[in-house]
């Protein structure tokens, strides 16, 4: 006689629970901070129709003034995508036409939410480009780091000195070679067996959780990951080539605020012109979920609480501005580099985890 008793399955783990809760979280999250960033667009148009004698302006602008303007944004776009290419050069070289088409896509889509703009570069670097993921992650990291040497050192002396003055070129620009050297040489001590050895001695004598401990996967994963990034910020051309390129980018940043506000009649110097595109830029990398409207938005109320003076309207049109040429050349150029990219070749494969062959020597 069979035993006829249902057999009852386990449930999920308690574990498994709260990483499904969490997930569900995180997308609330992102979904209620994107309708933030729509109502904060919305706003800032509504107040900026209200200054017809800018909207006027704008109407009217000259064709070199349009030209000028979408000419800073593609430099802006340039820069960017140079940087990222140049960072990876010590481990994987890749043609720039590539680099740039990846780049000018994922800018676009750092407009919307669930980190679309990070997702798309790793799957085109991994699949398509077989740049491993731990490499991936190294990547972006040394992006970070040799950006916040760029960018600290002009804000920290824009804060203490409120202006561009001589000794605002002074304090940044000292800041900035002494970060940058800092970095470069730290990694070369690094890099060699002897300060790789170093490291991960002190790594394990931290008081680390036990699937972190020397030995474990992910610390070998964090260790694979760190080795790379090292490799990447060794390198002088690095360094100081993205920290060129990052310097050309928020020079055009700055640039393209100075052209709109010409445009709609709004006075603002240089050195302001330098904070508002900074600004710009520092929202839309780290706005979590999705840049539209925040940048907007967060943009010109620092804008407004920094400098009083400013016509409120009119800067908002200024920012506006700035980001509608921004939105149409991204859009154009995303489709150029979809055509050229092709992703329906690639994204079917699988991702390439095992570390990327040696590069050129730093």
């Amino acid at each position: 006689m069979t035993d006829s008793t249902p057999t009852i399955s386990p449930g999920p783990s308690p574990q498994a629970e709260g990483r499904s809760i969490g997930r569900m979280l995180k997308l609330i999250a992102q979904i209620l901070g994107f309708a933030v960033g729509i109502a904060l667009l919305w706003w800032c148009v509504h107040e900026a129709m209200k200054n017809r004698d800018a909207l006027k302006r704008l109407a009217d602008a000259t064709p070199g003034q349009i030209a000028s303007l979408i000419g800073a944004t593609l430099l802006v776009v340039f820069a960017s995508g140079a940087a990222f290419r140049e960072t990876l050069y010590p481990v994987r070289k890749l043609p720039m036409l590539e680099v740039q088409a990846t780049n000018v896509i994922a800018c676009l889509l750092a407009l919307l939410p669930f980190k679309l703009s990070v997702f798309f570069r790793v799957l085109v670097h991994n699949r398509r480009d077989g740049v491993p993921v731990l490499t991936i992650g190294a990547w972006f990291s040394a992006v970070g780091v040799v950006i916040l040497c760029v960018l600290a050192p002009m804000l920290g002396a824009g804060i203490w000195r409120g202006q561009a003055d001589t000794l605002w070129f002074i304090a940044a620009g000292g800041g900035m070679l002494a970060l940058l050297l800092a970095v470069l040489f730290t990694a070369r001590s690094l890099a060699t067996p002897n300060g790789w050895a170093w490291a991960q001695r002190f790594y394990a004598k931290l008081p680390l959780p036990r699937v972190l401990r020397p030995g474990s996967v992910a610390a070998t994963h964090l260790f694979d990951k760190g080795h790379e990034g090292v490799r990447m910020l060794a390198s002088p051309r690095v360094i100081f080539g993205c920290a060129g390129f990052r310097l050309l980018d928020f020079a055009a940043q700055a640039a393209r605020i100075a052209i709109a506000a010409a445009i709609v009649g709004q006075e603002i110097q240089w050195d302001q012109a330098l904070l508002a595109g900074s600004i710009f830029f520092l929202i839309t990398a780290a706005a979590p979920s999705g840049a539209l409207g925040a940048r907007e938005g967060g943009t010109a109320w620092l804008i407004g609480a920094i400098l009083p003076h400013l016509d409120k309207e009119k800067f908002l049109v200024v920012v506006l501005t700035v980001s509608g040429t921004e939105a149409v050349v991204l859009i154009v150029g995303s489709l150029v580099g979809m055509a050229y990219l092709r992703p329906d070749r690639f994204i079917r494969r699988g991702m390439s985890i095992p570390d990327a062959p040696a590069g050129p020597a730093v």
